[in-house]
């Protein structure tokens, strides 16, 4: 072997996250019921809130997640975006690609990018289809105060904390609209501008 002082490194890196998440999950396991009861304003910027649904402990318990929050926001010229925040607290457990559960409710993935959000982040877009309905989504990952499209990415920046001594949490907020008659660029344009009014409110009231 070429290189054994790295290949050790590396294992014994390997090994004291395995610990740490191994100890994050107990710790969760044993305050389960305990939710962060996150808070979004009713207007932001010029996006009123419609509705709210709730998510009962069950599904909290299903989804192993902290606190769900499930919110339609209409724009100012009135299309409807479809708001969804799963928030797994410090043990991860709950994130996954959204794709999985979109699939599951009979949408089909046309496209899918990565694409800067402003110049804060970059987040992925799909475009879905079931029968004649179109939506445009696009999600990201929040961990401390980082926001990445990249599910991948985010694992890393929550194994850096962990190996750094930290509990950061994670977060994973989707948003999507109906393409309409403008077209996937606009409905996208609409989710862009949301996203940049809300990322600065996720660094305020998730930790």
């Amino acid at each position: 072997m070429k290189h054994p002082v790295a290949v050790l490194i590396v294992l014994t890196l390997l090994l004291a996250l395995h610990l740490s998440q191994q100890r994050i999950l107990a710790e969760g396991a044993e305050s389960g019921a305990a939710a962060s009861s996150i808070e979004l304003p009713e207007i932001i910027g010029g996006y009123q809130r419609v509705s709210v649904e709730e998510r009962g402990e069950g599904q909290r318990r299903v989804l192993r997640a902290a606190d769900i929050l499930a919110q339609t926001y209409l724009s100012p010229s009135g299309e409807a975006i479809a708001l969804s925040l799963v928030h797994a607290g410090v043990t991860r457990r709950s994130l996954h690609f959204p794709e999985v559960c979109l699939v599951g409710q009979g949408w089909e993935v046309r496209e899918q990018y990565t694409a800067p959000v402003g110049i804060s982040f970059t987040g992925k877009r799909l475009v879905l289809f079931r029968g004649n309905e179109y939506e445009a989504v696009l999600y990201w990952f929040k961990t401390g105060d980082r926001f990445t499209g990249s599910f991948y990415e985010n694992s890393w920046h929550w194994a850096a904390g962990r190996l750094a001594g930290a509990s950061p949490s994670s977060t994973m907020v989707r948003i999507s609209t109906d393409i309409g008659p403008l077209g996937e660029d606009a409905a996208f344009s609409i989710l862009d501008d949301f996203a940049q009014l809300l990322a600065p409110i996720l660094l305020e009231r998730i930790e």
